[in-house]
């Protein structure tokens, strides 16, 4: 009884002892960074350049951003904080004020954005959130003040295909009818002793319905203008939510004659 009692104790020990892990807001690479990760964990932020795939073993890749050297916190109100990944080794980052900065792979501290990384970044700045699944098959959390890796997949929608057009070739519209012209030479003598001679040319044209061919080019026709090529549409370009949409629909009114699933 007094092993039991003992037992219970030090089980409710470990349990008032054990701290929640802190909830991490983050945000995916996407297709200009595959790989890359943005988070925050208990108010401070951290960059992962090249976070596991999922054909990959998870490793350590995240390091602190740390303040740039104007003195401005990039820690205060990271609640508010909007990022946008630009490429493999650029983020643009917006603070609570609106101001974007600039990280890159490899340099100390962040640095004030330029008009071209500010003009990209701001139609794809997205507000890190609690992710509950990752697109490579991994997410990361902050246990007991270290990073590590989970495996979660996000369950990936099915892709959308598109039955291409039909040519842009214009046949005309079959009639069954047929035009054949013949030319005929001769050289006959007009004299019996073959010292004269006179040529004739004949000129035959034929117009002629053909049932059997109506049906042929009736056919090829109805086939030049079928579409037949069933193909995936391909991967949009713009992150921006209110973008993506129109990009797609555009895609698909140029490419497709009709989008499957």
């Amino acid at each position: 009884m007094t092993s039991l009692l003992a037992l219970l104790v030090l089980l409710v020990g470990v349990a008032d002892d054990a701290s929640p892990a802190p909830t991490v807001l983050s945000v995916t690479g996407g297709d200009p960074a595959p790989g890359a990760w943005f988070a925050v964990a208990a108010g401070a932020p951290w960059i992962c350049w090249h976070g596991p795939r999922s054909y990959e073993v998870a490793r350590d890749c995240w390091r602190p951003i740390p303040a740039p050297a104007t003195g401005v916190d990039l820690l205060d109100g990271l609640t508010d904080v909007s990022v946008a990944f630009l490429d493999r080794a650029t983020l643009v980052l917006a603070d609570p004020t609106g101001v974007l900065w600039t990280i890159e792979r490899g340099e100390p501290e962040p640095r004030l954005a330029d008009e071209d990384e500010a003009a990209r970044a701001r139609p794809a700045l997205e507000r890190p959130t609690a992710l509950r699944c990752g697109p490579d098959g991994w997410l990361p959390r902050r246990r007991d003040g270290r990073w590590v890796w989970i495996r979660d997949r996000c369950p990936r929608p099915p892709a959308r295909r598109c039955l291409s057009r039909a040519s842009s070739v214009r046949v005309r519209r079959p009639t069954g009818v047929g035009l054949r012209v013949a030319l005929g030479v001769a050289r006959e003598q007009v004299s019996a002793l073959g010292d004269a001679a006179d040529w004739r040319i004949a000129v035959a044209v034929i117009f002629a319905f053909d049932p059997a061919r109506l049906l042929r080019d009736r056919r090829a026709r109805a086939l030049l203008q079928t579409p037949r090529e069933l193909r995936p549409l391909p991967a949009l370009v713009t992150r921006d939510r209110g973008l993506r949409s129109r990009e797609r629909a555009a895609v698909e009114r140029i490419l497709c004659a009709e989008v499957v699933r």
